[in-house]
């Protein structure tokens, strides 16, 4: 009789706390749908420098291990992407600033060339000294947006490149291809 009720009373706090880990599929766009855990946040933003206006949507994700990032930029600037070249320079060019912004915070940065689903992109190492990785970053381009996945170090020493929860992230990325105006050029490079 203990036990049955026991079992009852402890049975919502074990609900409550499956739910924590429950991961929700998210469309963020025409373009890309990922899944996050439950209670996430989301923020939209917009900035005006030199005439030039990024809107970005920001979803961040504390997941206990590590803190994922997800973000949209679209810019009033349209970046011509009508060839494998074009479409090879912008995507060099949006990771020389992430890498050139992070070093002017004092970060050393490494990036290189990556692809999810059959779409280019660049990883990025982003961190003080070799032994003290600050975020890991994947980044990608479409129809003149740019598509940023990004997750702080894990606590857990034996996950320190790859935490689990970004690899569940990384492995819920799905480019909705037909919607890619570059898509062409990027399965060319």
């Amino acid at each position: 009789m203990k036990a049955t009720f026991l079992i009852l009373y402890l049975l919502p706090a074990i609900y409550l706390a499956g739910q924590e880990n429950k991961w929700k599929s998210i469309t963020l766009d025409e373009v890309l749908t990922i899944s996050l855990p439950a209670g996430f946040s989301q923020q939209d933003t917009s900035i005006t420098a030199n005439g030039i206006t990024v809107n970005s949507r920001i979803i961040q994700s504390n997941t206990g291990a590590c803190i994922l990032y997800i973000s949209v930029d679209s810019s009033s600037k349209l970046l011509e992407v009508h060839d494998t070249k074009s479409a090879h320079i912008s995507l060099e060019g949006i990771g020389e600033g992430i890498c050139f912004q992070y070093s002017q915070a004092g970060y050393k940065c490494e990036r290189s060339d990556t692809a999810i689903e059959k779409i280019p992109g660049k990883k990025f190492l982003i961190y003080e000294n070799k032994n003290d990785l600050a975020l890991l970053g994947y980044v990608f381009r479409a129809n003149n947006k740019t598509y940023r996945v990004f997750s702080t170090v894990s606590n857990n020493p034996k996950e320190c490149l790859r935490p689990n929860d970004l690899n569940k992230l990384l492995a819920s990325v799905k480019f909705n291809v037909g919607n890619i105006k570059e898509y062409k050029f990027y399965s060319k490079l």
